[in-house]
């Protein structure tokens, strides 16, 4: 068992493959390689290690942001000397996520604006979160500078802006991305209130402790001092070499170890306040780890179950005083999961674990030897969208595949893999009745 005041890791059913774990980081001297960046750790393909080059970023982070504190609060408090009484995020994923968990659980200071986040192009999200456009300030945050959503809500932003009559609309935006996108031009031409240019070495899921999270703290009061000093202990602890003794590559031999077992649904048990801090950590390792044929699944806020199969491994989570669920922890662990226990002395201890979740991550996709820090799914949507996209546009009508079986109204049209997993069935079987 590895345990601290802050972290101890019960290893149900799996013991010996943790330890299993642990010896095959130690062995890969897995600290050293990830800080020191020796990118054949992750692969001997120098292609994929040229992208993996390109998104470690984050392992410096706290170098690049800490010289910005003065600039951010200087900036803050122009903001709020200025009477907006709003500040909304217009952002998607991890451009928005981190914020939205700032917001739930440091919350807004006193005498700062309301913070609203829009990472919804539903009706009714846009109607509310710009119901007060004429005083509000807009935060455009994009890494790639071509997110549609965002865009498309910003141009909405402005629309309302300038019929209320408070043109130049650029001067109550703020941009949040990455050197030389479409967004930083479009924010210089349009004069932007601020621009905030992110390391382009910074993954959007990874950027929770970079200018995509601070500028919007900043502007709710949050005290960016401790929450980067939090996320600096953390960050120091993450480079010991024993990783028994190393807090984020500790959670990953965990989760990497479980995952190997078939233990691969990741339940996260966290106090109600912590609610969207499960979001955010559902999201870093889904989208880290989901690829390939392989994976971990995280479950965040579900409800109670009577029984837990042994498919499960957990991670609780105590913020100061309050506690997880206690009968879902003892169901857990009655069902053999290896669980990790994380307490978090206070509310701040947040940036640590930002930089625990995202060293753990790391470490588990090098346990399962795939590569944490692509999203290749992620693109193929993108290009799947635009391709739907550019048949609907012209022709008003989406162009739907001949299905493989229908009946009584219901069509069904399967995937490539999926047709050869049928074998000598038939597709018609999945609608009968």
């Amino acid at each position: 068992m590895t345990s601290s005041d802050s972290f101890s890791i019960e290893p149900g059913n799996v013991a010996s493959q943790i330890d299993a774990a642990y010896a095959q980081l130690g062995q890969l001297q897995f600290a050293d390689a990830l800080w020191s960046r020796r990118l054949d750790v992750w692969t001997s393909d120098p292609p994929t290690q040229q992208k993996i080059a390109q998104r470690l970023g984050w392992l410096s982070v706290l170098d690049f942001v800490t010289p910005q504190i003065d600039r951010l609060r200087g900036f803050a408090e122009g903001v709020r000397g200025e009477g907006f009484t709003d500040v909304v995020l217009l952002g998607m994923g991890g451009s928005s996520l981190a914020p939205e968990v700032m917001h739930q659980i440091l919350g807004v200071a006193p005498g700062w604006p309301r913070f609203r986040m829009l990472d919804s192009t539903d009706p009714v999200a846009v109607r509310d979160a710009m119901s007060h456009a004429e005083s509000s300030l807009f935060i455009l945050a994009s890494k790639s500078g071509t997110t549609i959503e965002p865009n498309v809500m910003a141009a909405e932003a402005s629309r309302r802006i300038e019929a209320a009559g408070h043109g130049p609309w650029g001067s109550r935006f703020v941009a949040i991305t990455d050197e030389s996108t479409a967004l930083h031009r479009r924010a210089l031409a349009e004069r932007f209130r601020n621009i905030f240019v992110n390391p382009s070495d910074i993954g959007g899921r990874y950027s929770a402790l970079s200018f995509f999270g601070l500028v919007p703290a900043s502007l709710m009061g949050v005290d960016l001092d401790r929450l980067l000093s939090s996320a600096r202990a953390m960050a120091d602890a993450c480079r010991a070499a024993d990783p028994r003794g190393n807090p984020g590559r500790a959670l990953g031999a965990l989760m990497g170890a479980a995952a190997g077992t078939g233990r691969y649904k990741l339940t996260l048990v966290v106090p109600d306040r912590l609610a969207s801090f499960g979001l955010w950590v559902e999201q870093l390792v889904a989208e880290s780890t989901g690829k390939e044929g392989k994976g971990i699944v995280p479950i965040a806020n579900e409800s109670p179950l009577a029984r837990y199969g042994d498919d499960r491994a957990a991670v609780a989570v105590h913020k100061g005083e309050e506690a997880p669920d206690g009968f879902i922890v003892e169901r857990l662990r009655a069902s053999g999961a290896p669980m990790a226990m994380l307490r978090m002395p206070d509310a701040a201890a947040l940036g640590a674990e930002f930089f625990r979740w995202e060293v753990a991550t790391a470490a588990a996709g090098r346990l399962l030897d795939i590569n944490p820090f692509d999203e290749p799914n992620v693109q193929q949507a993108k290009d799947a969208t635009m391709a739907l996209l550019s048949t609907y546009v012209p022709e008003r009508r989406l162009p739907f595949p001949e299905p493989h079986a229908s009946r009584n109204g219901v069509r069904l049209t399967l995937s490539q893999a999926a047709l050869e997993r049928l074998g000598s069935d038939t597709p018609e079987r999945f609608l009968r009745v």
